[in-house]
C-alpha cells in the first residue's frame, strides 16, 4: 500500500567535483556513523543544527519543500512498501556530491523500516533505480542508519530504522555508475510496521571538506619564509628570518644528537628509533619511527627547551629565560600517517597525539616542576580514528590551559577542531602542518585575559582559528618545549601491532613558516 507524488522531468547531470573536493560520505558502521550531535563519531565535526542538517528541494536549509513524499494511508500491521519518485534529488546528489538522503516524517507517529543489515528480509531493503539517457542502473543502498535526540550512535547495524517526526532517518545508495540525462529514479522504502504517516525526503546536508588543500584551496593557501629559501633545509641557521631551530634529519644518530644536547633538549629515543627515508620532492631525509606492543603506546618523545628550567643556565642563542621567554612561537613540520597506524590502532583508543609545542610542563622541569598543574598548558596536536568510509581521520588541537586544566579534566583533553576550513587528513599522504601559539595577556587587576590565540595551517591553509583562550594563569608559565616532539597512540596501551609516522622538516620561528618549496 503507497501513493507516490510524482513530477516527471529531465535533469543534466553535471561534472563531478574536483578530486578531493566534496561533502562527508554518510557512514553507518565502525563509529562512521552519526549521531544526534555530529555528522560522524570518529570526524567528530558537528552539525549545523543539532538532530542533522538538510537541503529542500527551493534549496533552503532546514526547508520544508521535499524532493519526494509518500504516504501510507491508514496503519499496516503486516508493513507496506512506500515507493518515492526522486529524480530531481538523484540530479542533486550527483551534481552536488552524495553525500546521502534524509528521511523525515511530517506527519504520523513511530515506524519501523527495514535496513540493509537485515537477515530475515534481504529482499526489502531500500533500494533505488536511476533511468538516464545512458541506460537503467540500480543503485545498491550503502549506508543506512537512523539518529535521535536521546543519544546513542551505531544505529546503523541495526537491522531495522526508526522514525517518527523528531527522529529521521538517514540513507545514501551508491550513485557511482550514474551518467547521462537523468530521467526517473525511484526509491523503495519497507516500512515494516507504522501509518497512517507520510515520509519526505530531503538531501542530506554533509559539510564539503578538502583533504589535500594545498591544491583543492590553492586561493587559500599563506606563503611564509619558507618561499624566501632556495629549498627548506635553507632555513636552518637563519635567525635573519626568525628562524630558532631546524634540525638535521640526515641520519638517526644525527637526530638524537640535535635533541640530546644537555641543557638544550632531551630525546628518550634510543638508536635505530628512527629510519631515514627520502623525501625527494622537498629535498629532505625523513624520518620514519615505528611503534609495537613491545615499545608501548608512545613513539617519539623529544624536545628542544626554548626556556631551559628554574634557575638552569642560557646556553644556546635562542634560548631564554623563565619569566623573559618567548609568548608567542610558530612551529611547523612536514608529516605522513602510515596505513597501519590506524589498522594496528587499539580499540581502546581514539586516536593518537602529534607533535607540538608545551608550557612549563613536565619535561621541561621534571620532578622539580614548581607550577601547579592547573597553571600548566599543552599545545601539541591529535588525530583521530579513520573513517573508513571516507578513508578519511580528523586532525585536531590536544589543548590544555588555565580554562580547561590537566587538573579539572585529567586525561580528557579539549579538542580544538577546525572552524576556517573543513580539512581532513589522508593516511599515507604528506602534509605540511603549522600551529602558531599567542599566549593570553594579565588583565591589569591580577587576573587573566580569555585572548589566547590557537591556530593551525595545513599544507598552507588556515584550518582551525581561536582567539579567545585562556591559556595561562601565571606569568611564567611561557612557552617552554619548541618543538615537542611526540607521537603517541592511547594513553595506557599499546597498538595491536606496528604502527608508523613518518615527518620531516621541523622549524620553529618568531614568524609564520609556510609550506616547503618543491625542487622535485
Amino acid at each position: 500500500m503507497a501513493v507516490t507524488i510524482s513530477s516527471p522531468f529531465r535533469v543534466v547531470v553535471h561534472a563531478a567535483r574536483p578530486a578531493g573536493v566534496g561533502p562527508v560520505k554518510l557512514g553507518d558502521m565502525s563509529y562512521d556513523d552519526p549521531s544526534w550531535n555530529v555528522i560522524s563519531e570518529n570526524l567528530l565535526t558537528p552539525w549545523k543544527n543539532p538532530g542533522g542538517d538538510w537541503i529542500d528541494a527551493n534549496g533552503a536549509q532546514q526547508g520544508r519543500a521535499p524532493f519526494a513524499s509518500a504516504t501510507l494511508p491508514q496503519f499496516a500491521p503486516n508493513g507496506a512498501v512506500l515507493t518515492f519518485d526522486c529524480a530531481s534529488l538523484v540530479a542533486q546528489l550527483v551534481q552536488r556530491g552524495n553525500g546521502g538522503i534524509m528521511v523525515r516524517m511530517s506527519s504520523g507517529g513511530n515506524c519501523y523500516a527495514t535496513s540493509r543489515q537485515t537477515t530475515t528480509a534481504p529482499s526489502l531493503v531500500p533500494r533505488m533505480t536511476v533511468v538516464t539517457s545512458s541506460g537503467t542502473i540500480n543503485c545498491r543502498c550503502v549506508a543506512d542508519t537512523w539518529i535521535t535526540s536521546q543519544g546513542g550512535h551505531l544505529f546503523g547495524e541495526d537491522p531495522q530504522m526508526q522514525c517518527n517526526q523528531n527522529n529521521p532517518m538517514l540513507l545514501r545508495f551508491d550513485l557511482s555508475g550514474v551518467t547521462g540525462a537523468v530521467q526517473s529514479a525511484t526509491m523503495s522504502l519497507n516500512v515494516e510496521v507504522g501509518g497512517p504517516l507520510t515520509l519526505n525526503l530531503y538531501l542530506l546536508d554533509m559539510p564539503l571538506y578538502s583533504s589535500s588543500p594545498g591544491i583543492d584551496l590553492q586561493a587559500n593557501v599563506v606563503q611564509g619564509i619558507a618561499s624566501r629559501v632556495s629549498q627548506d633545509s635553507a632555513l636552518a641557521g637563519r635567525s635573519d628570518l626568525g628562524v630558532l631551530i631546524y634540525p638535521s634529519m640526515a641520519s638517526d644518530q644525527a637526530i638524537r644528537n640535535y635533541f640530546g644536547v644537555a641543557g638544550e633538549g632531551f630525546c628518550n629515543n634510543s638508536p635505530g628509533d628512527f629510519e631515514i627515508v627520502s623525501w625527494p620532492e622537498f629535498g629532505l631525509s625523513a624520518a620514519r619511527v615505528k611503534g609495537d606492543t613491545p615499545t608501548g603506546p608512545s613513539i617519539v618523545t623529544m624536545g628542544k627547551l626554548v626556556t631551559p628550567s628554574q634557575n638552569g643556565p642560557i646556553i644556546a642563542p635562542w634560548q631564554r629565560a623563565l619569566g623573559n621567554g618567548y609568548d608567542e612561537l610558530w612551529f611547523r613540520y612536514l608529516m605522513m600517517v602510515e596505513r597501519d597506524a590506524f589498522a594496528n590502532m587499539n580499540p581502546s583508543n581514539v586516536g593518537g597525539k602529534l607533535p607540538g609545542m608545551e608550557g612549563t610542563y613536565d619535561f621541561t622541569f621534571g620532578a622539580n616542576n614548581p607550577f601547579a598543574a592547573a597553571t600548566k598548558w599543552d599545545a601539541r596536536l591529535g588525530h583521530g580514528r579513520l573513517n573508513q568510509t571516507n578513508d578519511l581521520f580528523e586532525f585536531h588541537w590536544h589543548y590544555y590551559g588555565a580554562d580547561h586544566s590537566i587538573p579539572d579534566f585529567p586525561a580528557n583533553a579539549l579538542a580544538l577542531l577546525a572552524n576556517v576550513k573543513t580539512i581532513f587528513l589522508k593516511p599515507g599522504q604528506k602534509y605540511c602542518i603549522e600551529e602558531h601559539i599567542k599566549l593570553n595577556t594579565p588583565d591589569g587587576g591580577g587576573g587573566w585575559n580569555s585572548d589566547g590565540i590557537c591556530e593551525v595551517w595545513v599544507d598552507g591553509v588556515l584550518m582551525t582559528r581561536y582567539t579567545d583562550k585562556k591559556i595561562r594563569s601565571d606569568s611564567r608559565c611561557q612557552i617552554a618545549t619548541a618543538p615537542f616532539v611526540n607521537f603517541y597512540q592511547g594513553g595506557t596501551v599499546a597498538p595491536l601491532g606496528p604502527i608508523h609516522y613518518q615527518f620531516s622538516g621541523m622549524c620553529v620561528a618568531t614568524q609564520y613558516i609556510g609550506p616547503p618549496k618543491k625542487i622535485a
